[in-house]
């Protein structure tokens, strides 16, 4: 296994790393999203974005060549509630209004769905190894390195939390 570890910067924000993050947990993102393809158009704004949950300069991404077979996606707990909040703004804007109020019922019932974040915790949004790559210590890699991003950014608290 010659896996590198890259900044989400790297890589294209494509229909591939749309499906592996919906792969994090697919009950939630069909909760938020209803369908994989309202994710897939969503998302490659979401990826290049300056700020919010998803984007690739919050993102560690495990590659296998220049297959991606991880990523995790994390930010500081104090971050949480702005970047949900930008995030939803941003999506609602791109989205029909059907789809646009159940992806207002869902933000809305993030509270519950999350607890409190204390401000100085490492947040983990989303972590994945494709399936074909599980039992490797990857997600163990690509948390370290969210750790360590975490602490390069001056994140100490963060990281220790």
């Amino acid at each position: 296994m010659a896996i590198s570890i890259v900044d989400g910067l790297q890589v294209q924000g494509d229909d591939h790393l749309a499906d592996l993050n919906w792969e994090t947990d697919p009950a939630i993102f069909r909760f938020i999203f209803r369908d994989l393809q309202v994710w897939r158009r969503l998302f490659p704004q979401e990826w290049t974005a300056a700020f919010g949950t998803q984007q690739a300069v919050e993102t560690r991404v495990a590659l296998d060549g220049n297959r991606v077979v991880g990523l995790v996606n994390s930010f500081a707990g104090v971050e949480v509630a702005p970047r949900f909040a930008t995030t939803m703004g941003r999506q609602l804007t791109a989205l029909d209004p059907d789809a646009g109020q159940q992806l207002t019922a869902a933000y809305d019932a993030m509270e519950w769905l999350f607890p409190h974040v204390p401000d100085d915790a490492l947040f983990v949004l989303n972590l994945v190894v494709a399936a074909d790559m599980r039992g490797q210590d990857l997600g163990r890699l690509l948390i370290a390195e969210a750790v360590a991003k975490a602490r390069s950014d001056h994140a100490e608290k963060a990281a220790e939390a």
